[in-house]
């Protein structure tokens, strides 16, 4: 009756061991992805970071190119009804024909 006893104890002892070495791996496995996904999100947020910048960088320089030619706009529309002459061809944004022959730029 006590070695019945001493193998039941023993068996529960060894799957409670092997329970516990079973959750240690688990463990391990979950933080091994834990950390992947980590490094992954720094990445992302880094790239993400970096795109904003982008953008604002593009959208500053859009902003830049707008007030550009609106001013190139008005400065032209001044020029020809100043001296009376057909609008101006913008062809590159600075060069403006006046009269057709000889080039006046900005």
């Amino acid at each position: 009756m006590l070695r019945a006893e001493a193998r039941q104890r023993l068996e529960i002892q060894r799957q409670q061991s092997q329970f516990l070495r079973n959750e240690v791996n688990n463990n391990r496995e979950i933080e091994a992805h834990i950390s992947i996904i980590t490094r992954s999100s720094i990445r992302m947020r880094d790239d993400y970071n970096k795109l904003l910048k982008t953008v604002d960088e593009l959208t500053s320089e859009v902003s830049k190119l707008l007030y550009k030619n609106k001013f190139h706009a008005e400065v032209c529309h001044e020029i020809t009804v100043f001296l009376n002459v057909t609008q101006c061809n913008l062809g590159n944004g600075y060069q403006h024909y006046l009269g057709g022959s000889s080039p006046l730029c900005l």
